[in-house]
């Protein structure tokens, strides 16, 4: 016969003697458990709100939806955190239905009231970057914590975060990623722009903490050693989706001999180029990702592995019952 959590919490309170059956009860029900997905020693998270499609993207609708996963860490996108922190309303993103990636899409030219109204935005958002405390991003990091939540990585989003960027916003991004407890600043890779990584490897040199580069089809075995030779702070942040979609071989290989330079892995399925690259369902690309995630839990490799949700919802369900079931697909591998 199987039992659920709440037969066995009924026996138990059946047993206790009258008095003291009040304070077992609250004691048992007061406070949910915490999310843990540390699973078989590796480390699982997702990118927030990006995975979370068309949700609310706000800071503590994040928080739930990660609660409501069962999921401990995550990799937080920087315009989550500073809507927080209290960014200027007039420059606050979309909502999450752009996916929070910043892909332009076909969108119509910008009129030149629209394109005046963006450089007011952008004005205003820069002079409160660089005026802005970290006490609010200190108090989103105790918010998260205190919730069994590690926010291990700091995203800058594309098409949010101005690339290249000046000293003191480059500054700015690396407090930020500090006071919310990230170990590594992520950032898109600025191909064609070695000024761009000369820059954040030198700051990173300074904090002591790595930035990640993520490439898209661009990825490849030699993408990333530009960057990686100009600091030893700069490193890489591998999507495996990508790499696959991309035509790439020897995605096991690769990351066993650059374990020591990858921030976290962006974990997807995707076809191979010669099936058309599309992100698909787990488990039914041509994605390693079980033996992906064999290989960081057999080498116990520190990076977390990152859900990154792209492949279409099915009908019915939600991206918050899909990234569920990302996890649950981890759970089997590991």
């Amino acid at each position: 016969m199987t039992y659920t959590r709440r037969d066995v919490c009924r026996m138990g309170l059946a047993a206790l003697p009258a008095a003291g059956l009040l304070a077992a009860a609250d004691r048992l029900w007061a406070a949910p458990a915490k999310p843990d997905s540390v699973l078989g020693g590796v480390r699982i998270g997702t990118i927030a709100p990006y995975s979370f499609h068309n949700l609310p993207d706000d800071a503590h609708s994040v928080l739930q939806d990660l609660l409501t996963d069962n999921l401990s860490g995550c990799e937080l996108q920087h315009y989550c955190a500073e809507q927080f922190a209290g960014a200027p309303a007039a420059a606050a993103p979309l909502a999450r239905g752009g996916r929070g990636g910043g892909r332009r899409g076909g969108r119509a030219p910008l009129t030149p009231a629209q394109r005046a109204a963006r450089a007011k935005a952008a004005a205003q958002l820069q002079a409160w970057r660089l005026s802005v405390s970290m006490d609010k991003f200190k108090q989103l990091r105790q918010l998260y914590n205190d919730a069994g939540v590690t926010i291990y990585a700091l995203k800058l989003a594309s098409g949010r975060f101005p690339a290249p960027m000046s000293q003191p916003e480059c500054e700015y991004a690396f407090n930020m990623a500090e006071a919310l407890g990230a170990q590594c600043l992520q950032i898109e890779f600025p191909e064609g722009k070695p000024e761009i990584t000369q820059q954040l490897g030198a700051e990173a040199a300074k904090r002591k903490m790595m930035v990640g580069y993520h490439a898209h089809l661009d990825a490849s075995p030699r993408l990333w050693e530009g960057a990686m030779a100009q600091s030893p702070y700069n490193g890489i942040n591998l999507d495996i989706g990508h790499w696959i979609a991309a035509g790439n071989a020897g995605l096991l290989d690769f990351i066993r001999a650059n374990h020591a330079r990858i921030t976290t892995l962006h974990l997807k399925d995707r076809q191979n180029k010669a099936h058309g690259g599309k992100n698909v369902p787990w488990g039914e690309g041509d994605t390693p990702v079980a033996q992906v995630l064999q290989l960081m839990q057999a080498n116990r490799y520190p990076f977390p592995g990152t859900i990154e949700f792209e492949y279409p919802v099915p009908a019915g369900f939600s991206s918050l019952k899909e990234v569920a079931r990302c996890l649950q697909f981890c759970q089997k591998a590991l």
